[in-house]
């Protein structure tokens, strides 16, 4: 057996260049108090590398803001969604409402966020908003606009537009 065909040692060799780091997706998240809502703001990949953090985030504001708790989860600048990103968004459904809230998503439909909401099963639990200010402008949260559709009975997402 030749000494090449035996498994190196996991470490780098002297004088071997280090491999270039791949690009990691990022998640980033601002968090704001706007009127009677809480908004958190995310901004780029909700994808399975970046849930954990957004989920410790989404469950800490809803852990420690005053009640009722009317969130919404801005995701207009969010350039993609992949399952796990899904499955968080339905995780912060189940969360807000068991602190018996409303949790209000923006995404734009021409948005990555909003192409994803509509293809699966999260489009008939999970409704949106086209703006925030549509959200923002009402005077309760709890009266926003609904949409043409009547919603599912114990559906928890507001949606702020109009038809």
């Amino acid at each position: 057996m030749a000494g090449s065909d035996l498994p190196s040692s996991g470490g780098p060799s002297r004088g071997a260049r280090k491999q270039p780091k791949r690009d990691r997706p990022g998640l980033t998240m601002r968090s704001a108090q706007q009127g009677a809502c809480v908004v958190l703001r995310m901004a780029g990949h909700l994808v399975s590398g970046t849930v954990v953090t957004a989920e410790a985030k989404i469950l800490t504001t809803v852990v420690l803001n005053a009640r009722p708790l009317h969130l919404v989860l801005d995701l207009t600048e969010v350039s993609s969604i992949d399952s796990d990103g899904v499955n968080l968004l339905a995780k912060a459904r189940f969360a807000v409402r068991a602190a018996r809230g409303t949790l209000y998503l923006v995404a734009p439909d021409d948005s990555p966020a909003a192409r994803t909401l509509r293809r699966g099963v999260m489009s008939s639990s999970l409704r949106r908003a086209e703006d925030l200010p549509a959200i923002l402008a009402a005077p309760d949260p709890d009266s926003a606009p609904e949409p043409d559709s009547a919603p599912e009975p114990d559906a928890e997402v507001g949606t702020g537009r109009q038809e």
